[in-house]
């Protein structure tokens, strides 16, 4: 599949998987680049690495929505030159570290919000890590946002680190959920963070 530049929407209840090999579920392989140019609809899931290994980055102003999302390896990184942050929006839930190990990357002003809960490693042999780091070039903080609860650990190992100003918002956490859990968060003070 060539894809430079519009937008693309994934119908049906198989959602997108970018992890290999490539079939009817992942037609972009392992690894999918949205930028400025490029909007992704997923009506269901977005997965990013669960049967192999793979990297989703939104740069440059793309933008991602899906109902949920189950990460590998997703980076929501700057904005385009009239300030546009580039954004990943789940309708859902979004888990980090489900079946396989997650980690998630937001920064240069990067936006990713999710309606309902976020989760760093959920189960008891996955660890999870997420970095919310920096500003874009106006001081307008990288975002991870949500309008209900993160757990950071609820049964595998999680960590949040929020540096350089990053923002991190929700309506509850909770760090270790359960006696197979460890969670961390580290903030390093920067103003906004």
């Amino acid at each position: 599949l060539t894809w430079t530049s519009g937008t693309i929407q994934i119908t049906g209840t198989g959602g997108l998987e970018v992890d290999a090999p490539i079939d009817i579920n992942r037609p972009f392989g392992n690894s999918l680049t949205i930028n400025a140019d490029r909007t992704l609809l997923v009506d269901n899931q977005l997965t990013v690495g669960d049967s192999g290994d793979g990297t989703l980055d939104i740069t440059g102003g793309g933008v991602v929505t899906s109902s949920s999302g189950g990460l590998g390896e997703p980076r929501a990184d700057g904005t385009d030159g009239a300030g546009t942050p580039s954004t990943w929006s789940n309708s859902g839930s979004l888990f980090v570290g489900d079946s396989g190990d997650g980690t998630l990357n937001i920064s240069g002003g990067g936006l990713v919000t999710t309606l309902l809960s976020r989760v760093i490693a959920n189960s008891s042999s996955t660890t999870g890590a997420v970095t919310v780091d920096g500003t874009d070039g106006a001081g307008t903080p990288s975002t991870w946002s949500s309008s209900s609860s993160l757990v950071v650990g609820q049964f595998g190992g999680g960590t949040l680190n929020i540096t350089g100003g990053g923002l991190v918002t929700n309506f509850s956490g909770t760090i270790g959920n359960s006696g197979t859990a460890t969670g961390a968060v580290t903030d390093d003070g920067t103003a906004g963070a």
